[in-house]
C-alpha cells in the first residue's frame, strides 16, 4: 500500500503493482523499483489462461520474441508483464501512411523471419501478421507471441503476405518472394533485397501518450525515456521479476508467467494469519523440453528442520517423474517445508534450473509454504508435464499457487505466485 500511496502523491498510476510510465497501441509501459521497463497487457482471466498455454511460455527466450516475465492481478483482470518492452507495432506503422524503404523492411522483418524459423525448428508454429510485430524504443523488431491467434495459414505463407504488404508501401523496389517460399528462402530474399536501414522516425508514426493521473501529456515520449533508462543502467534492461522486491537474474533466463512470487506469497500469508490447510487443485499446462532442461543431481532425503539446528541438512530428493501430479505436489511441498531454512542445496534439489527462486537464495524459499501445511491434491485437468497448484486457506481463499514441472530427474518446483492461478 505504501508504494501505491507514494505513486498517487507523485501523480502516477499503478497497474498490478507496477508503476505505469506510458501507453502503447497494445497496452502500457510499466517500470519496477529497479528501473526495468516492461510491457503490460491487461486481459481477462479466460484469455490469459489461453495465452499462458501458448508460445509465449512454450518457447525459450529469443531477443526478437516476446517473453513473459510475470502475471499480476488488477481488479477482475490479469496483467501479463512481458519483455522486451515495445512502443509500437508494425500495424501501427503501416496504418500511419508513413513511407517505407526496402532497407527498413529488411530491418524489421529479417529478424522476425529468423525468430519464426527457430520456433518452427522447436515444433512451435508462429503465424505472424503486422499486428503481432512490435518495435522496441531502439527499433528492434519483436514477435508479439501473446497476440498470436490460431490460423489456417502456414508461418511461411503469413510472412510472405506480410513482406508483400510492406513492399507495396516502399518508395524503392522490394519485390515479392516467390510463391511457395519456405522460411529459409524468405529470410534469404529479404537480406538480398537491400541492406538494413534504421527504423528511425517510424517509431513516432503515431506518438505514444504518457499516462499520468490528472497530469498533462509529458513532452518526453516513452521511447525516449526507455533509451534514457537503458543508458543510465549501462546497457540492456534488467527484467523485473517481482512487483515489490525484484531480483535481477540474467537477461536471457527463461521467463515464466509466475515469476516474482516470493514477496507476494509472504504478503498473502501475513494477510491470512493462522494455520493454512492447503487444499491443492492441479491445473495441468503445456511444458516443452526446452523449458525444463536438465535437473541437478539430487541428494538424500532431509529430515524436518528445527529452530535449534545449526548444521545444514542434506539436500532432499524430488518426487519420481512417474509419480502422479497429486502425490508429486504433496511430496514437493512437504519437502520444501522441511528444508526451507537450509542452504541453497535445497533450492537446487527441488527447483528447476531456470527457476527464479534460485536467484534470491534460500531466504526467498522460506515463503513457499507454511511449515505445518497439510496438502490435499485434486486434478482438475491434465495435458502435459507441468502442474499449477493452488494453496487454499481454511477460509476457502487462495493464498498462493505453485508451479511444478516434470523432468527426467523427477517433479520440480518452477515458481510460486500469490492468489488464484490464471
Amino acid at each position: 500500500m505504501g508504494s501505491d500511496a507514494a505513486a498517487r502523491q507523485r501523480g502516477t498510476e499503478r497497474l498490478g503493482g507496477f508503476e505505469v510510465v506510458g501507453s502503447t497501441p497494445r497496452g502500457a509501459l510499466v517500470v519496477g523499483g529497479d528501473g526495468a521497463v516492461l510491457s503490460a497487457l491487461v486481459t481477462t482471466r479466460e484469455r490469459a489462461a489461453a495465452v499462458l498455454r501458448g508460445p509465449l511460455v512454450r518457447l525459450p527466450p529469443h531477443e526478437h520474441r516476446e517473453s513473459l516475465v510475470e502475471v499480476a492481478a488488477a481488479h477482475e483482470a490479469l496483467v501479463l508483464v512481458t519483455a522486451p518492452p515495445t512502443v509500437t507495432t508494425l500495424e501501427t506503422v503501416l496504418a500511419s501512411h508513413e513511407p517505407l524503404t526496402a532497407g527498413v523492411v529488411v530491418t524489421i522483418l529479417g529478424p522476425v523471419v529468423e525468430a519464426v524459423r527457430e520456433a518452427s525448428a522447436l515444433g512451435v508454429e508462429l503465424v505472424v501478421g503486422a499486428e503481432s510485430v512490435g518495435l522496441t524504443a531502439e527499433g528492434a523488431p519483436v514477435v508479439l507471441t501473446a497476440d498470436l491467434a490460431a490460423s489456417e495459414e502456414s508461418p511461411a505463407e503469413a510472412l510472405r503476405s506480410l513482406i508483400a504488404r510492406c513492399g507495396g508501401r516502399c518508395a524503392d523496389r522490394l519485390g515479392v518472394p516467390e510463391a511457395g517460399s519456405d522460411l529459409k528462402a524468405l529470410e534469404g530474399f529479404l537480406y538480398r533485397a537491400a541492406p538494413p536501414l534504421p527504423v528511425g522516425r517510424l517509431l513516432r508514426a503515431r506518438p505514444l501518450v504518457a499516462v499520468a493521473t490528472e497530469a498533462p501529456v509529458e513532452a518526453t515520449p516513452p521511447w525516449a525515456r526507455l533509451r534514457a533508462r537503458r543508458s543510465a543502467r549501462g546497457g540492456a534492461i534488467a527484467v523485473r521479476r517481482g512487483s515489490i522486491a525484484p531480483s535481477e537474474p540474467g537477461r536471457h533466463r527463461r521467463a515464466h508467467p509466475l515469476d516474482g512470487w516470493q514477496v507476494r506469497v509472504a504478503d498473502a500469508a501475513r494477510k491470512r494469519r493462522g494455520p493454512l490447510a492447503a487444499a491443492v487443485v492441479i491445473v495441468i499446462g503445456a511444458a516443452v523440453a526446452t523449458a525444463v532442461g536438465a535437473s541437478p543431481a539430487p541428494g538424500p532425503s532431509a529430515p524436518p528442520r528445527t529452530a535449534a539446528t545449526a548444521r545444514p541438512t542434506p539436500a532432499p530428493t524430488p518426487p519420481d517423474a512417474e509419480a502422479t501430479p497429486e502425490s508429486a505436489a504433496t511430496e514437493l511441498l512437504s519437502r520444501a517445508s522441511a528444508c526451507s531454512r537450509s542452504t541453497a542445496s535445497c533450492l537446487a534439489a527441488l527447483t528447476t534450473p531456470d527457476s527464479p527462486l534460485r536467484s534470491g537464495g534460500a531466504a526467498r524459499f522460506d515463503a513457499l509454504v507454511p511449515v505445518e501445511a497439510e496438502v490435499r491434491a485434486v486434478v482438475a485437468d491434465e495435458n502435459g508435464g507441468s502442474a499449477l497448484v493452488s494453496l487454499d486457506s481454511e477460509q476457502g481463499t487462495t493464498a498462493a499457487s505453485v508451479l511444478i514441472i516434470r523432468t527426467e530427474a523427477g517433479w520440480l518446483i518452477r515458481d510460486v505466485f500469490a492468489g488464484d492461478p490464471p
